[in-house]
């Protein structure tokens, strides 16, 4: 029976962690690199941990096709919040000063 060739299909992961883990491959909360992807003379680790990682944090248990949507508003509040620091006034600055 061709069953299982049927249900193969579905048993891939489809959250960003699962992704990640499923093509590059995660090992104790590390991923590894590959020069191909870095363009580095040298692999390089990069830590996948929730509590470092605050965009990590966000996006590891979303399907993958929310991630862009909520790395987009992520953006849009670090863009707001930038230009926040150039409309304060002198009042709002001067504690920051001292």
């Amino acid at each position: 029976m061709n069953i299982f060739l049927q249900v193969t299909p579905l048993c891939t992961q489809l959250v960003y962690s699962g992704l990640v883990d499923e093509i590059f491959g995660m090992n104790g909360g590390f991923c590894e690199l590959g020069v191909d992807i870095t363009g580095d003379d040298k692999a390089t680790k990069v830590r996948m941990h929730a509590a470092f990682d605050e965009v990590y944090r966000d996006i590891r248990d979303v399907n993958f096709s929310e991630v862009p949507a909520r790395l987009k508003a992520r953006a849009k509040d670090i863009g707001a919040s930038y230009d926040e620091r150039h409309t304060a006034t002198e009042s709002e600055i001067l504690p920051l000063s001292s």
